[in-house]
């Protein structure tokens, strides 16, 4: 089955990638889809279809799914392990996954609005769409980065868009930026009291100081400590750290923390 099948590819000259990838899941058992994947992707290896875009999403779909397992074979990665930017749907590569209410995939958008203080009346006057896992925080950084104010200007959001970076950078806008209590739910206390400057993690709720500690664009705040000082930790499963061979892992989210 498996030469015919070969055969099949190499002498079709008229089908896509993508359907090929089809025929794979029907003549494939779930024990053998790996094998047969691994034959496409042999196959595909030339340059008749390395520079394809089903080519590149066939790998990638490859990679971001599956693992070398203790035999040296890919085994499926469990799900908790994907991560949300991996790919939702050949027909739109760039969709990301994000739990927020409820399941959804695809994108975000972000509206601001400037308000006549006398009539009261509003226009529309800037709009935003990007991957839904483009944080708040970030929508309000972008927004406040492309402002060039010489008079003082205020802008109101609801609390998911505050942070301290953005409490300075709206200052140094002549931006006064008002935030609502409408932040969703309250953080536990282990959590908020993780303290920040410049973005970034200085010092966790026992007094700690990081090895190191990074911001990525979307707000999430990666900070890495010393295992020793971390494993037995009773806020551990609080601020949900991953223990590693010698450090700790904490991943936190910059919305809670400032």
């Amino acid at each position: 089955m498996e030469s015919q099948f070969i055969t099949h590819i190499r002498d079709d000259n008229i089908q896509t990638i993508e359907e090929h990838c089809s025929q794979v899941a029907k003549y494939a058992s779930e024990e053998a889809k790996f094998s047969h994947l691994r034959t496409v992707r042999t196959i595909m290896n030339d340059d008749r279809f390395i520079e394809t875009d089903e080519y590149r999403l066939l790998i990638r779909l490859i990679n971001e799914q599956s693992k070398p397992g203790e035999d040296g074979n890919p085994e499926l990665k469990d799900k908790k392990e994907i991560k949300p930017t991996s790919l939702q749907n050949p027909s739109d590569p760039d969709a990301t996954y994000r739990k927020k209410y409820g399941d959804n995939t695809g994108y975000v958008g972000n509206v601001a609005e400037v308000v006549d203080e006398e009539t009261k009346r509003s226009l529309i006057c800037d709009a935003d769409c990007q991957q839904n896992t483009y944080a708040d925080t970030q929508f309000a950084e972008d927004y406040i980065e492309s402002k060039n104010n010489d008079d003082e200007e205020t802008m109101i959001t609801d609390a998911g868009f505050e942070s301290e970076k953005n409490r300075q950078k709206a200052k140094e806008k002549n931006i006064n930026l008002v935030s609502t209590d409408l932040k969703g739910k309250v953080p536990d206390q282990a959590i908020a009291d993780f303290k920040t400057e410049d973005g970034v993690v200085t010092e966790c709720p026992k007094g700690y100081t990081p090895i190191g500690s990074t911001r990525s664009k979307n707000g999430q705040i990666r900070s890495t400590f010393d295992k020793n000082k971390c494993e037995n930790c009773p806020f551990r499963d609080k601020c949900k750290a991953k223990i590693h061979k010698k450090t700790v892992t904490v991943i936190l989210s910059e919305t809670t923390i400032s």
